[in-house]
């Protein structure tokens, strides 16, 4: 009968873990068959639908398939391979993400973050730092305490002037100005004014929630307004139901009949 063991164990995989190496070493915990158990644990690798073995778990971590590549670490040095578990960009960044539209975010050691493409070209440059991936043909760049967007040629497309701002998804991004948040196009035009203290978009569905002082609206795509809240905070929703917070608690308002659930 195969029995699992859960818990902490406790075992330091590396001697800056411990005070005293000489004290420790081979001992409790601190023995090399304990380091080598925990990172055959801990080793990363990749298995197909069926779960088999694809490519062994040899890595100290990794980043899902994307584009065809993967982002993996050996030793905290971040590098990409193929699905065939060949590399394609040799280990050389502090850290590395998925592919997005041919583009890559990574953070070389000693530069700036920045992107490169499948083939290599690295696009970069002393004016901006990335901040993240690509999407819909721009990404989000910080420069200073500011953030911006550039385009996938490297050049600031949007001026970075919002002290937040969110990937596009649908032609908008969600930026933040002078501590109110708003949307924009793809031109930098505000197509919502800057005037909530919060916008939340749904993920899994068209309906936007945002809120401005005391309330709280719900809103299509096209920023159609479909109902408010007054006194409460519109939390989240999943397209069937709103959570809501109010000075008494929680509630959950049902949008197929308008009505609270649990009132």
């Amino acid at each position: 009968r195969e029995v699992l063991i859960c818990g902490d164990f406790n075992v330091a995989p590396d001697e800056r873990d411990v005070w005293d190496v000489k004290k420790w070493e081979g001992k409790l915990h601190f023995s090399i068959p304990e380091r080598a158990a925990l990172e055959n644990i801990v080793a990363w690798g990749f298995v197909d639908t069926l779960g088999q073995i694809v490519i062994a778990p040899i890595y100290d971590d990794v980043s899902p398939f994307s584009e065809g590549r993967a982002a993996v670490s050996v030793d905290g040095v971040w590098g990409y391979i193929d699905r065939k578990g060949l590399p394609v960009v040799e280990p050389a960044f502090r850290s590395a993400y998925s592919f997005h539209e041919g583009i890559a975010r990574i953070k070389p050691f000693n530069e700036p973050g920045c992107y490169f493409r499948f083939n290599g070209e690295k696009i970069a440059s002393t004016s901006w730092e990335a901040a993240d991936d690509f999407s819909e043909g721009f990404a989000r760049v910080k420069v200073g305490n500011l953030f911006g967007f550039i385009d996938t040629s490297g050049s600031i497309a949007i001026k970075p002037v919002y002290t937040r701002a969110w990937n596009y998804s649908k032609g908008l991004a969600k930026v933040e100005y002078e501590e109110k948040q708003g949307l924009i196009n793809k031109a930098g035009k505000f197509i919502v004014p800057a005037q909530y203290d919060r916008i939340i978009t749904s993920p899994g569905s068209n309906l936007v929630l945002a809120k401005k002082e005391k309330q709280s609206f719900l809103f299509d795509e096209t920023w159609n307004k479909l109902d408010q809240w007054d006194k409460a905070v519109a939390l989240e929703t999943d397209g069937e139901v709103i959570s809501l917070q109010k000075s008494d608690g929680f509630r959950l308002y049902r949008l197929a009949d308008k009505t609270l659930v649990n009132d």
